[in-house]
């Protein structure tokens, strides 16, 4: 599992070094150690760290492609791995779950965050965007700004030693004077956040979509810098969502950096063989990167869950695991945090 899902060595790669060692161990062995652990142990683990992060008011997602060779669909068909994590900046617990589905149809996060109540931080798929039209009361939606930065600093960048796009350079100046002026007020508590979030950064907020508005006559719209400001004004609503509410950040960071392992590893082992592997990838990527969101010790944390999970498994205890097999917990021992002290 540190192999695979911690360092990104395909599971072919570990047969062969075991193998030059005189340690006969097949990849088809392993990946069946992998789904037995993740079907028996991890995914009831998981279904406990599901229920606490719904809970949450503050949530980040984001999802990636990926393949199943043998999952009944024609060759090169798209699969996705979804990604869901708690805010990285408050104190609620820190959780990292994905979710395999074969498709990116919206009905996969509504399942999966059925039960959720408060804001989702996303890159601006519609998908999220259908929830919160649909859940108005329960569910929001929050823009990622360094998204849309992305839409004008791309065209800039690729000008090189040329003339960069007026438009689109001026567009990446007004969106860093927003970050620069909201990141001044990060040590200020939640409601003077708040409110000079009202005060200072929403004339800027309200100063760039004008001015987007004004100069979008004047771009091509098939043109990178005419699709940054059609995108802009079509998640106008969204982007403007951290003016509401101060534990809303400006980005999605925080999925792209939880789902960013999963996306290294892919492109050493390439693809899944089956929907099982799949899913029990699923399983142990959640439980490692929720083990490094919460500076854990992985291979320490690992071998701690495999040997106290199977104790309550066994006894038919799935539904009252203790407290101390859970990071946040006081009782989580402090052996297993890589700076050995309490969270």
């Amino acid at each position: 599992m540190m192999g695979k899902y911690v360092n990104a060595v395909p599971l072919y790669r570990q047969e062969q070094v075991y193998e030059k060692n005189e340690v006969f161990i097949s990849r088809t062995t392993m990946a069946n150690w992998m789904i037995k652990s993740a079907d028996l142990y991890l995914k009831p683990y998981f279904n406990v760290l599901h229920d606490t992060l719904i809970k949450q008011h503050l949530l980040h997602a984001d999802e990636t492609p990926c393949q199943v060779i043998k999952d009944g669909r024609p060759a090169g068909s798209k699969s996705y791995m979804w990604c869901y994590r708690s805010s990285s900046e408050s104190l609620d617990p820190q959780i990292v779950l994905y979710d395999y589905q074969k498709t990116r149809k919206a009905d996969h996060p509504e399942n999966f965050l059925n039960g959720f109540s408060g804001i989702c931080v996303t890159d601006g798929y519609q998908a999220y965007h259908m929830l919160a039209r649909k859940y108005p009361d329960h569910f929001k939606v929050a823009g990622c700004w360094v998204h849309l930065k992305r839409k004008f600093s791309e065209p800039v960048k690729a000008a090189g030693s040329g003339s960069p796009p007026p438009l689109a350079e001026e567009a990446v100046k007004r969106i860093s004077q927003i970050f620069h002026e909201d990141k001044k007020l990060k040590d200020l508590p939640l409601e003077e956040q708040l409110t000079k979030r009202k005060e200072l950064i929403e004339p800027l907020v309200n100063s760039f979509f004008e001015w987007v508005r004004e100069k979008q006559r004047f771009v091509a719209p098939e043109s990178a810098t005419g699709k940054g400001f059609t995108y802009a004004l079509n998640q106008e609503e969204f982007l403007r969502t951290f003016l509401t509410d101060p534990s809303v950040p400006l980005n999605n960071s925080a999925a792209e950096r939880a789902i960013r392992p999963f996306t290294t590893g892919r492109k050493n082992w390439m693809f899944f063989d089956t929907i099982k592997g799949a899913e029990a990838s699923a399983a142990i990527y959640s439980i490692v990167e929720t083990g490094k969101a919460n500076h854990l010790n992985l291979y320490a944390y690992l071998n701690y869950l495999l040997t106290e999970l199977p104790k309550y498994i066994h006894e038919d205890k799935v539904d009252d695991l203790p407290e101390e097999l859970f990071p946040w917990s006081d009782k989580f021992p402090v052996q297993l945090r890589k700076d050995g002290l309490k969270a």
